[in-house]
């Protein structure tokens, strides 16, 4: 640029002095490129090549003017040829350098002279805005006040308007992004100073010299934020103001220009005094201003800004209609024709926005939506606002949705927010605000349509904007509030524990930046509570549900009664408040509760899209006090609540579900009180339509599903029970996705824990005793059910489309291993950081599981693979018998069968009249309690036998009321077979149990003996399709005729952290002579999880002599105790990952290694399972610890029997060991009960 207006002003200037035409200079356009040469001149330094060009041609002007109108360009001559002069003499017209030659001669008053060509300078800058006329001014002015000695009268006048020069420097510096701008603003603030020194007291100059000075000072922290300019603008301010007379007309600016930057200061510091000095000075800049005063809209605006500050941090409606006011009068003081009224409407409408949501006034919010769409349509594309106008009326439409619930609303709020996102380039100051805006109408959606990519879209935004805002020092609480509410929407799709745990952080945090008094502390408080209310859910933890407590009653206390939050904070209090009661009993919290509830839905609208998530939660108090009391008055106001829940709910909200869900079970509640068959007929209903919403979550519609079902089986209306768990079951899927952890999965799970036996139970009463035993087998062990289907249909893809093969293998194994699966990963609290890695693993993982899905469509449209991964039928299903009769036992509710199931099919089902869940519980709890006594060093002699005595009683309970029944009805119809061979399937807290144990034991001499273990060799199997699997065909046999180091033993006599074994030199030393050259022995530091992992596909049997830990509550973190499981355990979750193609028999003589998780029984999370799951055909475990001795004993009797000329199977060799035990001790059932087979 500057080199072609160099040559365009050069060419000019080369005709005129050819042909000597004055056109060519006096055109207008001949000003014009001059001012843009000027304009562009090279700093720093003076640009002598523009300096010359510039100069001649006004000269030349100057010559070509008539006299009187010919000094302007003469003075301008001058100003530009000086720096010409002073290297260049020759290079000037000889008259001007005549005239340099006089200016420099000195005189009486040097300075004035300086000044008088500095000061045309100056102003000729700022006509032109050329950066070089203003530095010629600049050192003019430095020359004048050089040549002015302390205490001339004239000196402060000179400071004052160098400093003005050198601050116009600046400001063109600044504008053309020169990077020595700074420079000249220090001097500027440096001369500016000496001004005001310089000034008397009483000089009525003195609050102009201290107004500019306070110019320069706040553009210097506004460049820098350095607090000590903003302190001394702030002081020169004050001075300023006191300088002014009450009838100066520039005493208003001077008050507004003070209230500005108190009200920044502020900001910066949150001094209440600051801000109320702010609003005074405010106030009196716009009392001051004259109706017609040029500034009074930007007065106004100021004082609009300063109040609304004053209301976030007071909550006072009186601030804020203040604010209202004083912004539409700003709007009203300027033309609609002027480009300002863009922005002093847009003010308005935010202040009517925030007056919206402080008061719920739907004027206000009319008349929000209405501005900001003529706001947004009026600016044009270039304008520099268009950003901020589309991002407002976003989220003006945002809370017309929440008010009105029209899902235009919410698609034109995504548009334009997304339009504003697009409009400013990465890194913009306002793009962090606007990217927040984006995210929580994406969110809103979700809420409202279900769609998890709106809601995963939503998080990656929300995600970006809150990790910007906390590197940038912005409002940090703000995004960081409004992303923990994103994450804990989705743990409550999903179940994630990871999303939850940084919710509770993220909310932490936002409560901590936030101010004891600021208008949305109760609101984060809130979501604080919420968020610790869920992890208490799933985490169980009592710290959680008291802080939960505790912070929602201060959310409550610091919301004022008309606020229209104060709902949604009061329902968010019920809630914890009810939990609590429901943990601890307090009646006080249920009253509460209850009282608060009415209390929220009071303060809803009758109209409101929301209302009927407050009427359900009120429901659900009265049902949770019926339960308590059974007080047919509140069942009733439940039912009547629940019913009006449903009505107000719109028919595509997600929240429809969950009233639908909690009607049906307050229906169920009042049959069961009453009896009145209508009750459940209407619970069928509600059941009904809740199970098909496709809006609500996974979580909800299964619930929806199983009190269908529920309702349906209390009714007797068994096919459509089946129909109703059918729906259920068809969702387990969904519900819990593979790309979840193994933890969360488990979580999920505990919503359907008795989903299998009730359908099963349901199936059989329909009669249907095929789908009975399918139904049981989809909705128990699903995650097995996963691992299996990945397993057991992959051969013969394999042999045909081995491409599609590989890469179901691919996606598969990228989903088995998730990030932060194992134990111990959490986000720790306090951390400050923003995972992004972790958001992006999610985001890897959910496309996977996408990948998946289409891959597995695609394999079903391959010929002959039309049911690839589909559940298994009866048919299928009966090839478990293959060697010897399954027995299926499901106790439910709704009657307890055992199912027979042969090759064939089912054969028969035997009902089970003395098994109902609360009679096996009443029998599991005090079997489990004698177990604990006799494992206690402490228990007498006297206690010890009165333990095996109620086991011995247990048994016999077992024997009467289903094993014998069983047995005697397998051999009167010669279903065992030559090997005498029956396998167990049990489900729920019969698991806990010995079912090859059962019987009455001093019986075993008699010719037909009333137990199990003398009439029939039992097995274990988790599910059928897990017994399918065992038997699959493959090269591994039960001899050892082949390869050397086929067995491989993991001995631990001494483990870090626990108990010596001693019985365990025993077992190494039998099974090192009984394998001589065929066995690999690893001990103590040998044993680690690494070097074991990579032993096991080299081997086809391992033993572990070791120590065994068994969680109930977190089965898939139970493990065996290796040299390093302080460090990295061998978990349930690591072991069901393996696939070990030739594995035969994993023999865990290790502590409680069968024993069945507490929450989730029917899933089988067991270190047995997982060894099967893995690939053994064969598995040896316990479902509690033996003494040392005994195990070391039962070790050898197995191996023994295993490795003889004619080897027992391996449920054979432990049938006899455990009989043979019991012989010797029939009166200690606690050391021959424990030791199971499961598999093949």
């Amino acid at each position: 640029m500057r080199e072609q207006l160099l040559a365009q002003v050069g060419a000019r200037i080369a005709k005129f002095t050819a042909d000597r035409n004055v056109d060519l200079v006096l055109d207008p356009a001949a000003l014009d490129e001059v001012s843009s040469l000027l304009a562009v001149a090279a700093r720093p330094g003076p640009d002598l090549e523009v300096l010359s060009l510039a100069g001649w041609l006004h000269w030349f002007r100057y010559l070509s003017l008539d006299a009187g109108d010919d000094q302007n360009d003469l003075r301008l001559a001058v100003i530009l040829f000086e720096e010409v002069y002073r290297v260049r003499p020759e290079a000037v017209p000889t008259r001007i350098g005549n005239l340099m030659d006089g200016l420099g001669n000195g005189g009486s008053d040097e300075g004035e002279r300086y000044y008088i060509q500095g000061f045309a300078a100056f102003q000729q800058s700022v006509n032109s805005r050329g950066i070089a006329l203003a530095g010629i001014a600049a050192d003019w002015l430095r020359r004048s006040v050089a040549a002015t000695p302390s205490g001339h009268a004239e000196r402060a006048r000179r400071l004052s308007v160098l400093g003005l020069a050198l601050q116009s420097l600046f400001e063109l510096a600044w504008s053309a992004e020169l990077g020595w701008w700074a420079e000249d603003l220090d001097e500027a603030i440096t001369v500016g100073r000496d001004a005001v020194t310089a000034t008397s007291l009483d000089d009525h100059n003195r609050a102009r010299r201290l107004s500019d000075l306070g110019i320069a000072l706040w553009a210097r922290y506004d460049m820098a934020k350095s607090m000590k300019d903003l302190d001394e603008t702030i002081a020169v301010r004050r001075d300023a103001v006191t300088a002014t007379s009450l009838d100066d007309h520039e005493r208003a600016g001077r008050l507004s220009n003070l209230g500005i930057s108190l009200q920044k200061r502020y900001e910066v510091a949150k001094s209440a005094k600051d801000l109320d000095e702010a609003i005074g000075a405010s106030r009196d800049a716009v009392a001051t201003a004259s109706l017609d005063h040029p500034l009074r809209a930007e007065f106004l605006s100021n004082l609009g800004f300063a109040l609304r500050s004053q209301y976030r941090r007071t909550g006072s409606v009186e601030d804020l209609d203040g604010a209202v006011s004083a912004f539409r009068d700003a709007e009203a003081a300027i033309p609609a024709d002027n480009p300002e009224w863009l922005r002093y409407s847009a003010d308005l409408g935010l202040a009517l926005q925030a007056r919206f949501e402080r008061t719920g006034s739907s004027n206000d919010l009319e008349e929000t939506v209405g501005i900001c769409r003529e706001v947004a349509a009026a600016a044009s594309e270039d304008h520099p606002d268009r950003a901020s106008f589309l991002s407002h009326l976003g989220v003006a439409l945002q809370l017309h949705f929440d008010q009105e619930g029209s899902i235009q609303d919410l698609e034109e709020a995504i548009v334009v927010s997304r339009d504003a996102v697009k409009a400013v380039p990465v890194g913009h100051p306002d793009r962090t605000m606007y990217l927040m805006n984006l995210g929580l109408a994406m969110e809103s959606r979700y809420v409202r349509t279900g769609s998890l990519v709106d809601l995963d879209n939503s998080i990656v935004i929300l995600r970006k904007a809150a990790t910007a805002a906390v590197s940038a020092s912005l409002d940090s609480a703000m995004y960081l509030s409004n992303l923990a509410l994103a994450l804990r929407v989705r743990f409550e799709r999903r179940g994630s524990i990871e999303d939850l745990e940084e919710a509770v952080i993220a909310c932490r945090e936002a409560v901590a930046a936030t101010s004891a008094h600021h208008s949305d502390r109760a609101m984060r408080l809130s979501n604080l509570s919420v968020a610790l209310q869920l992890r208490f859910m799933r985490e169980k933890s009592i710290g959680d549900l008291e802080e939960a407590v505790t912070v929602g009653r201060q959310a409550v206390a610091d919301i004022p009664t008309d606020h229209p939050n104060r709902r949604a904070i009061l329902v968010n209090f019920e809630v914890a408040l009810r939990l609590r009661f429901q943990n601890d009993g307090s009646a006080e919290d249920l009253e509460e509760s209850i009282a608060v509830g009415r209390d929220a839905v009071a303060a809803v609208r009758v109209d409101d899209p929301n209302r009927g998530k407050y009427l359900a939660n009120l429901g659900s108090d009265l049902l949770v006090r019926f339960k308590r009391f059974k007080s047919i008055a509140d069942i009733n106001g439940a039912i009547h609540l629940l019913r009006e829940a449903v009505t107000a709910a719109p028919a595509d909200h997600p929240d429809r579900t969950l009233c639908l869900s909690n009607l049906a079970l307050a229906l169920q509640d009042r049959f069961d009180a009453i009896g009145s068959f209508d009750d459940l007929d209407a619970a069928i209903v509600a059941g009904r339509e809740g199970t098909h919403s496709t809006t609500a979550t996974t979580r909800l519609r299964v619930r929806a599903a199983m009190r269908w079902g529920t309702s349906a089986a209390k009714r007797e209306m068994w096919d459509e029970a089946v129909r109703a768990y059918e729906s259920a079951i068809g969702l387990l899927g969904e519900l819990v996705p593979r790309d979840l952890g193994r933890v969360d999965q488990e979580s999920l799970l505990e919503v359907i824990a008795s989903i299998g036996v009730d359908a099963a139970a349901c199936a059989v009463r329909a009669n249907q005793p095929g789908r009975a035993v399918e139904l049981f087998e989809q909705g128990r062990g699903v995650l097995l059910g996963h691992a299996l289907d990945d397993r057991m249909e992959l051969t013969s893809l394999d042999r045909t489309h081995p491409d599609l093969a590989r890469r179901y293998v691919e996606l598969r194994d990228l989903l088995d291993f998730p990030a932060g699966s194992g134990a111990g990963d959490r986000l720790s609290e306090g951390s400050g950081k923003m995972s992004e890695s972790r958001e992006a693993v999610g985001r890897r993982r959910r496309a996977q599981r996408a990948d998946l899905d289409r891959l597995i469509t695609r394999i079903r449209r391959c010929d002959g693979f039309g049911a690839f991964l589909a559940s298994p039928g009866i048919a299928e299903l009966a090839a478990a018998a293959h060697g010897g009769p399954v027995v299926v036992v499901t106790v439910s509710e709704f009657k307890s069968y055992a199912l027979i199931v042969t090759t064939g099919g089912v054969e028969d089902t035997v009902e089970l009249a003395e098994m109902t869940p609360d009679i096996v519980f009443s029998h599991v709890s005090p079997f489990v309690g004698a177990l604990e006594v006799i494992r206690s060093g402490k228990a007498s002699l006297k206690e010890k036998v009165a333990a095996e005595n109620r086991i011995a009683r247990t048994l016999q309970w077992m024997w009467d009321s289903l094993a014998g029944p069983i047995v005697e009805l397998l051999e009167s119809r010669d279903l065992l077979g030559d090997d005498s061979r029956v396998w167990w399937c049990l489900s729920g807290f019969l698991s806990f149990l010995p079912v090859h144990a059962a019987g009455y034991h001093g019986t075993r001499s008699d010719a037909t003996p009333l137990t199990v273990m003398d009439r029939t060799v039992s097995s274990y199997t988790p599910t059928l399709r897990t017994l399918i699997y065992a038997r699959r065909d493959r090269a591994v046999e039960n001899t050892f005729d082949g390869p050397r180091h086929r067995v491989l033993v993991a001995a631990m006599p001494t483990t870090p952290g626990a108990s010596p074994l001693p019985g365990v030199a025993r077992e190494v030393a039998a099974l090192a002579d009984r394998f001589s050259g065929r066995v690999l022995v690893r001990q103590g530091p040998e044993v680690t999880f690494k070097k074991i992992c990579d032993l096991l596909p080299g081997t086809e049997w391992v033993h572990f002599a070791c120590h065994g830990a068994s969680y109930l509550d977190r089965p898939s973190d139970s493990h065996l105790l290796f040299q390093d499981h302080e460090q990295r355990p061998f978990t349930v979750a690591d072991v069901a990952r393996l696939r070990l193609d030739h594995a035969g028999l994993a023999y865990l003589s290790a502590c409680s290694t069968a024993r069945p998780s507490g929450r989730l029984t029917d899933e089988a999370i067991n270190l047995a399972s997982a060894f099967q799951l893995a690939g053994y055909r064969h598995v040896i475990g316990t479902l509690w610890p033996v003494s040392d001795n005994i195990s070391a004993w039962l070790t050898g009797e197995i191996y023994a029997a295993l490795t003889r000329s004619r080897p027992a199977s391996p449920a054979a060799a432990v049938h006899a060991a455990t009989k043979r035990l019991r012989n010797e001790y029939p009166d200690h059932p606690s050391l021959w009960s424990s030791h199971m087979h499961i598999g093949s």
